[in-house]
């Protein structure tokens, strides 16, 4: 994903290589003055902002070192095949001295680097709110680009300074990739955990030690540590041990407050899935085969239509042909329930002309077993959900002339997500079971309102998307419903020449929030 970005071209001439940076110069608004910066991304302190320079032999750099340190560098980093060494004068933001600093480039040109212009925009974590430092590195041919080793005060600037090397490379397929977290993807997507976990110790930055070390000022020095170490330790050992026990409470009750919120929000996430209905077949298997058993007339009254609702069951309509209302009522019920008047009968209505409700007694939505509710850690992704399920959709369209939508994915969480649902009242229905319960508005509880107020979405999102159905009555044994998928109505219309029929429902999936597809 990704892949290589396209640069345009820029100001200066094509193919142009900027100057080596120069001592005390400024460079895209960072400070040259030898000092690398550290940053830490994935529990590894990262260099940036060397000064790159090549050495005659790869396997014996120390003529180019002896002059690096006579130049008042202090600290030395090489890339894997040690062709280049990353030289800087003091470390800024290194934190505690003995915890390791590794080149950012070196690890890039080891883990990430493969051939022509690459650039990749690292970002720290900033305390708060505030801007968190970006890192740019610039590569071409598994090497840094001179200048373009730096660690940025914020994403702006250091999408300036991606445009500079683009400009750079009027002529060049760019890859472009970053680890920019809270932020909108750029290019392919860093791993921290490949790149810079468990780093190899030849990118470590290490001290650039004269070649000649004085055995009195090293033996001097040992003793001194020794001394200031002892001292060290019987002053403050009492103080450390008191800042670790506090530091490991806080961490601890820190983890367990992570982990409750964690646990509640998977909690509140089953639960709304299991309100969603039952997902697969099993439902609409159900209605087909109690509406397939119905008679299309019964003691002088015609079936009309049948409206069924996953949380009602099913309902027939009957309009008199020559019958009467005692025989309709004195006729057997078994599976089909005692008959019952419409409730939207008007005030000065007609009823020796209106049309009688009956049951489908075997249509009710029976309760969950266990592991039968739909369940996160078994839904699909959306690109696999919408492949499949879409082009069910699509082939029955081509098939038979049926009309089919499926709706972009809404987040679970949210109030839309169950508002303008497929089913109930958006279908249209406005049948009524014999106590008079109409439905598609006597609707189960809003998932969202299940939800309490400032409920953050889950770690793993679910999505959930309405379809929508139409066509004859001859394609609707052929509609083959999947195990993310709840069939919410179906609708059956026997009145005009041709029977047809209109299924919703809705289809959930993992995916983030806003995607599409």
């Amino acid at each position: 994903m990704g892949g290589r970005s396209t640069s345009t071209a820029g100001a200066g001439e094509p193919g142009a290589s900027p100057e080596p940076p120069v001592q005390g110069a400024t460079i895209h608004g960072a400070r040259e003055n030898g000092a690398a910066r550290v940053i830490e991304v994935g529990g590894v302190r990262l260099a940036f902002g060397l000064e790159w320079h090549p050495v005659t032999r790869s396997g014996d750099p120390g003529p180019e070192l002896r002059q690096a340190r006579a130049a008042g560098h202090r600290f030395v980093a090489r890339l894997p095949d040690g062709s280049l060494v990353g030289l800087a004068r003091t470390i800024d933001g290194g934190g505690r001295p003995l915890r390791p600093v590794h080149a950012g480039v070196a690890l890039l040109v080891a883990r990430f680097a493969e051939r022509g212009a690459e650039a990749c925009l690292i970002a720290a974590t900033g305390p708060g709110d505030a801007p968190a430092p970006v890192a740019f590195v610039g590569l071409m041919e598994r090497r840094p680009v001179p200048g373009f080793d730096r660690l940025l005060p914020d994403l702006d600037t250091a999408l300036a300074v991606l445009q500079e090397f683009r400009e750079m490379h009027p002529d060049q397929e760019i890859r472009i990739a970053g680890h920019l977290p809270e932020r909108d993807r750029i290019g392919e997507v860093l791993a921290p955990d490949l790149l810079f976990g468990q780093p190899d110790g030849d990118t470590r930055l290490r001290p650039l030690l004269p070649a000649r070390w004085p055995a009195g000022l090293s033996a001097g020095l040992v003793v001194l540590g020794l001394a200031a170490g002892f001292t060290l330790w019987w002053r403050h050992e009492r103080a450390l041990e008191r800042d670790m026990i506090a530091a490991a409470r806080q961490s601890a009750a820190a983890a367990a407050s992570r982990a409750q919120a964690g646990a509640e929000r998977m909690r509140q996430l089953a639960g709304r899935l299991e309100r969603a209905g039952r997902p697969g077949a099993t439902p609409l298997d159900r209605w087909r085969a109690a509406i397939t058993a119905l008679p299309v007339s019964r003691g002088g009254w015609t079936l009309q239509q049948v409206d069924c609702d996953r949380m009602l069951g099913c309902v027939a309509t009957w309009a008199r042909h020559h019958g009467s209302l005692e025989t309709l009522d004195a006729l057997p019920s078994g599976a089909i329930g005692p008959p019952s008047m419409p409730p939207d009968l008007a005030a000065d209505g007609d009823l020796l002309a209106a049309s009688m409700r009956t049951a489908l007694v075997d249509t009710l939505e029976l309760p969950l077993r266990p592991g039968e509710a739909l369940s996160a850690a078994r839904l699909p992704p959306l690109r696999l959900a919408v492949n499949v399920w879409g082009s069910h959709l699509q082939d029955l369209v081509t098939a038979g002339g049926a009309q089919a939508t499926l709706q972009p994915g809404v987040p679970l969480e949210a109030p839309a997500a169950v508002g303008g649902t497929a089913g109930g009242t958006a279908g249209g229905t406005a049948a009524a079971a014999p106590d008079g319960a109409v439905i598609g508005t006597a609707r189960a509880p809003s998932l969202a309102d299940a939800a309490p107020t400032g409920t953050s979405a889950v770690p793993q999102s679910v999505l959930r998307m309405a379809w929508r159905l139409k066509g004859g009555a001859w394609s609707l044994p052929l509609v083959e419903i999947p195990p993310y998928v709840v069939v919410e109505t179906l609708t059956l219309n026997f009145a005009d020449s041709q029977i047809s029929y209109e299924l919703s429902g809705s289809l959930f999936a993992h995916g983030a929030h806003g995607t599409r597809y």
